[in-house]
This record gives structure tokens, C-alpha cells and sequence, in this order.
């Protein structure tokens, strides 16, 4: 087992979590990132979880719900629906004792002209999201998006401006996936202060999260840095029932680029020192 790589649970959607975690043990997977809307779709019980992936021996990090939301909108009923479904999903991975919950920033609902607009309400949201989070003793993770219409935390910049002077209960969460192919997930990385998982999948011209290999993006420098710093690394995609059987095919790129199990290799080199 490779404790720091987790499978985003919905690599197997519409299945069971025992299922997943039948699935993700088999891989050697250390852990799962649970999909809060998977969660409440597939009507899982916080009893099962923790008992399946106790007995699983897998680790659990949150993903709160991102779809239709927008924490920053500009209509005020809209941003209080998305900040109250955040703290809904930060109850219960206090209730699953999960690691984390990570989250998407909030989008700009009219233009660029009201891009501070929005900034200053994502900053106000992440203020009261970041009380409720040290409350209930779970760190929040803010994900860098993709670079395209209507998104407004797209680079390090942006996303430092937002979370640099917070508590360790603010961290990031950066998508090789989400950053453009003139630049580096790895760089990317390391331009941002304070990063605490890395969401791993490739990209293709039209395509978010394809199996790793398939897209245009240079995964093996992040993938190698957060090894190093010990940081999480979630395999990432959407197949439903393992249908078309991402995970594996994920898993063979890895294996084959001698990036699964690194933190292993690292751990036994230092012991030797």
C-alpha cells in the first residue's frame, strides 16, 4: 500500500463504498477522497464509511459539493446556499473523522469588470468558512481551477492573495489537470505558499481528467515534488462503475514511471542515512 496516493471516489460512481474501497485497496491505494455529492446520492452512512475503510485500513479526505454552486455569486442566495452546503460537508468529515475537506473557489458570475467584486466576497466567505473549519478542527483545502470563462482563482497569485495570511486550517489544492499547458504543474507548485494535496490526471485540448499518458500535461515533476513533502496525491476522474477502467489504467502509468510508492523509497533512503 502507498499511503499518501488516495482515489477520488468517483472513479467508481453509482458503486458501493465497499466497493470502492474493495477497488482501491486492490490497487494499493492508502486512501480515498469522498465525493460529498456521491456520498448523499449513493445514500452512504457515516457508519458504514467508517466502518468499511477502518477495516480497510484506508485513509479519507472530503470533497465538499462544487457542482451549480458558487460561494462568491452575485446573487446573495446562491452564495449562502454554496456556503452552507461547504459547512454541511465540513460537519460531516468531522462526523467521518476525515483528514480534510477540499473545496472550489467561487466564480465570476458577470464578467471581469467585477473581478474584485468577487474577490472581496470570496475573501469574506473563506473567513466565516475558516472559523467553522477551526471550530470543528478540520483544515480546508481551496483548489486552483482551470484557466478558462468565468473562473477566478486560476493562478498562484490569486490564490495567495486569498489564503497567504490564514491559519494552517487553509490550505491548496493544486490540479495538474487545471493548469495550462504553457505552464507547469510542478512550477505552479512552487510558486504557491502553502500547498497541502495535489489532484493528479491529465488534460487534452477538450478534456479535463483523463487517464494519465492520454492528455498533454507533464505530471512527473509535481507528482515527484509533493512525493517529497510528504503532500497527498489523488488520482482523479469520472468512470461510472469502473466502466472504462480509468483507475487501472492510471495505476499503469504510474507504475510504469516509477512514480507509485515513492514516499516508501524515500522513507527507507532516510532511515539508512
Amino acid at each position: 500500500m502507498s499511503k499518501k496516493w488516495y482515489g477520488s471516489s468517483t472513479l467508481f460512481w453509482g458503486g458501493t463504498i465497499r466497493q470502492i474501497a474493495d477497488k482501491f485497496s486492490a490497487a494499493g491505494l492508502g486512501g480515498v477522497e469522498l465525493w460529498a455529492e456521491q456520498f448523499r446520492f449513493s445514500g452512504f452512512r457515516v457508519s458504514a464509511v467508517k466502518e468499511v475503510l477502518g477495516d480497510a485500513g484506508l485513509g479519507l479526505t472530503l470533497h465538499a459539493p462544487s457542482w451549480d454552486l458558487n460561494m462568491c455569486s452575485l446573487n446573495e442566495g446562491i452564495r449562502e446556499q454554496s456556503l452552507s452546503e461547504i459547512e454541511r460537508s465540513v460537519a460531516l468529515a468531522a462526523d467521518l473523522g476525515a483528514e480534510d475537506v477540499t473545496i472550489h473557489p467561487g466564480r465570476i458570475t458577470v464578467n471581469e469588470r467585477w473581478t474584485e467584486w468577487h474577490l472581496e466576497k470570496m475573501q469574506q466567505s473563506l473567513d466565516r468558512l475558516e472559523r467553522i473549519a477551526i471550530r470543528e478542527g478540520i483544515p480546508l483545502s481551496v483548489e486552483m481551477m482551470e484557466d478558462r470563462d468565468g473562473e477566478l482563482v486560476t493562478g498562484p497569485e490569486t490564490m495567495n492573495r486569498l489564503v497567504r495570511h490564514r491559519s494552517p486550517f487553509i490550505t491548496v489544492t493544486v490540479d495538474t489537470a487545471h493548469v495550462p499547458f504553457s505552464r507547469s504543474p510542478f512550477i505552479e507548485m512552487n510558486a504557491l505558499c502553502r500547498v497541502g494535496k495535489l489532484h493528479v490526471s491529465d488534460a487534452t485540448a477538450n478534456r479535463f481528467h483523463v487517464p494519465l499518458g492520454k492528455g498533454k500535461v507533464d505530471t512527473k515533476p509535481a507528482i515527484r515534488a509533493a512525493a517529497e513533502r510528504g503532500i497527498i496525491r489523488v488520482i482523479e476522474g469520472f468512470d461510472y462503475l469502473g466502466e472504462t477502467k480509468m483507475l487501472e489504467e492510471n495505476m499503469r502509468y504510474l507504475k510504469k514511471n516509477g512514480l507509485f510508492g515513492m514516499e516508501e523509497i524515500t522513507y527507507e533512503i532516510s532511515r539508512d542515512e
